[in-house]
């Protein structure tokens, strides 16, 4: 392998500090008034935002599947006892990939009747 050079500097601190100068300039705002402005457009949304908790605490457990699926009225109840570790890690699957919660339970509905 040759030697590495970028804009025909071969030293690896001068092409650190030429990528530093590149990105300063370009990583900068065009105006001063805009950047304030989505600044606060952002501050303002983030306000509300609750962002998705990624705690064991909100984790679907085969136990807790289990127990769902022992009081149902319905033939899950007598399905393959592998059923409720397959569905915990579905729901969990749903849950870390951030699947909306009316869409993750209209698809995955189980009834509980």
């Amino acid at each position: 392998m040759g030697p590495r050079c970028v804009n025909g500097v071969a030293d690896g601190s001068e092409i650190a500090k030429q990528f530093a100068q590149h990105f300063a300039i370009v990583c900068t705002n065009n105006c001063n008034c805009r950047a304030a402005k989505l600044k606060s457009n952002y501050m303002q949304m983030r306000t509300g935002y609750c962002g998705r908790p990624d705690d064991a605490r909100y984790c679907f457990d085969v136990e807790l599947v289990e127990s769902v699926i022992f009081n149902l009225k319905e033939h899950l109840r007598f399905s393959h006892c592998l059923l409720s570790c397959v569905l915990s890690k579905l729901y969990n699957f749903c849950v870390t990939i951030g699947l909306c919660a009316s869409l993750f339970w209209s698809i995955l509905h189980c009834p509980c009747s």
